[in-house]
């Protein structure tokens, strides 16, 4: 139950219904957009993080071992790890946003154009970055890519399927973006998925879902000028 009130938390949050989500973005209120982002990520966290604390061993692989660990994922990453992760991250940034631009989606009246257009004074980039770059690829990468995608393996799920319904999941709270940018989105969560798998360390998406977010703000803003 919590992790679904999680999950919904990071729908509504995101919606581009539910909280007016262009009027929140505009100058000067692109702060109060930021801020929602922020405190609605924490918020969702921390329920799932106290529900895996307590009943997270359970879905532990044995009981001796940290849930945390075991379930989340999250185990030590070596620095130079860091650095590939974030340059992989950076380079899908680059080819994602390459193809949006071949789609001729990228322009003024794009999600992600009015999000940088709008969040241009010193406070509200602050909290812009924050909110994308920081707080929201944390709570994303340990619900879904954490959280979801290793109970439906631990439960027997195979390994591709658990994937693609984590990745589908994580689309679904992606709704303000247009068909073409969800269907990118749904491979580039799949990479995330496979990421995870193989690492076996959500540091490893976290640090490539955060690089992913701030280079595309980047080429954004250099797009808009």
């Amino acid at each position: 139950m919590v992790p679904l009130i999680a999950w919904l938390i990071s729908l509504i949050q995101s919606s581009p219904y539910s909280f007016e989500l262009n009027q929140l973005m505009e100058s000067p209120r692109g702060i109060l957009f930021s801020l929602q982002i922020i405190f609605s990520a924490i918020a969702a966290l921390l329920l799932l993080l106290l529900h895996l604390k307590h009943y997270g061993r359970s879905l532990a692989q044995t009981h001796n071992q940290n849930h945390y660990k075991s379930v989340m994922g999250f185990n030590s990453l070596r620095a130079r790890h860091w650095l590939v992760y974030l340059l992989i991250g950076i380079g899908l940034a680059i080819v994602v946003s390459f193809t949006i631009v071949v789609l001729k989606e990228t322009g003024s009246g794009s999600y992600v154009a009015q999000l940088v257009s709008n969040n241009r004074s010193f406070y509200q980039t602050i909290l812009l970055l924050l909110a994308v770059v920081v707080a929201a690829p944390i709570f994303e990468e340990c619900l879904f890519r954490g959280y979801t995608q290793s109970f439906l393996i631990q439960n027997g799920v195979p390994n591709w399927l658990s994937i693609g319904i984590s990745s589908m999941l994580w689309v679904f709270i992606h709704g303000q973006y247009q068909w073409s940018e969800l269907s990118l989105l749904f491979m580039f969560g799949l990479s995330l998925g496979a990421i995870r798998l193989y690492s076996n360390n959500l540091w490893a998406v976290i640090a490539l879902h955060s690089s992913f977010n701030l280079t595309v703000l980047f080429l954004v803003l250099d797009r808009i000028g």
